[in-house]
């Protein structure tokens, strides 16, 4: 069947929504679609190794049954700093790894 009706998508933690929004798509019949939206969390709490701060999205097509999809992740970021001469891993802004030692 053909699907013209929106999509809702919710971020949530600890049970709490902190993020809803909802884009109208169409699907035709036998067809996909790819939906997206950009979302903005104030003061989202990062995952870090010592306290997996973790969030629940969600999305679901609210006139059909058993639509919804759950997915569970983390705000992080990783990054590399003095590639090539003393390489550093950062995770949220914290030394992580440090590639600068001599092999013996």
């Amino acid at each position: 069947r053909t699907y013209d009706g929106p999509v809702n998508f919710s971020i949530a933690h600890d049970g709490d929504v902190v993020f809803e929004a909802s884009k109208d798509v169409h699907v035709p019949p036998g067809g996909t679609v790819t939906a997206s939206i950009e979302a903005t969390i104030t003061n989202a709490l990062l995952w870090d190794i010592d306290q997996p701060n973790l969030y629940q999205a969600s999305a679901t097509l609210p006139a059909v049954a058993h639509s919804d999809r759950r997915t569970t992740f983390g705000f992080r970021w990783l990054e590399v700093k003095d590639l090539g001469s003393d390489a550093k891993l950062y995770l949220n802004g914290r030394l992580m790894v440090d590639g600068g030692y001599t092999a013996k």
